[in-house]
């Protein structure tokens, strides 16, 4: 028998796309429909809000999760990406997000938190 955390784990594994984006590379940008959940593994990743004069809101770095917006039907993101520097990042589909998310109701106490933190 599987362990729920397993199951999760394996699901991820399945459902998730390591990817590379170059220094300057946008990973997604304000008013796109949240496709992709990322957790960052290397480099450095800003979240800013585009204008004149552009915001920064947020630097991330490795370990850190962003996207969370993917999780919503219909998000849309609030904000855009740009990578500061190589970056390696696991992507993961939004529709696959939801189905592990779905059946695995006790990983999604975390992103809630995440989410909430966001608003303060």
């Amino acid at each position: 028998m599987t362990a729920p955390g397993e199951e999760a784990g394996s699901s991820v594994r399945t459902n998730a796309v390591e990817k590379t984006y170059p220094a300057q590379a946008l990973l997604f940008q304000k008013g796109e429909k949240a496709e992709f959940f990322y957790l960052l593994k290397e480099g450095r990743v800003e979240l800013f809000s585009p204008g004149d004069p552009e915001t920064q809101i947020a630097l991330l770095g490795p370990g850190d999760s962003f996207g969370e917006q993917a999780i919503l039907f219909g998000g849309v993101r609030s904000l855009s990406a740009r990578a500061l520097a190589p970056v390696v990042c696991v992507e993961m589909q939004a529709d696959a997000l939801r189905e592990l998310l779905e059946g695995q109701p006790g990983i999604l106490k975390p992103v809630i938190e995440s989410l909430l933190l966001q608003l303060y």
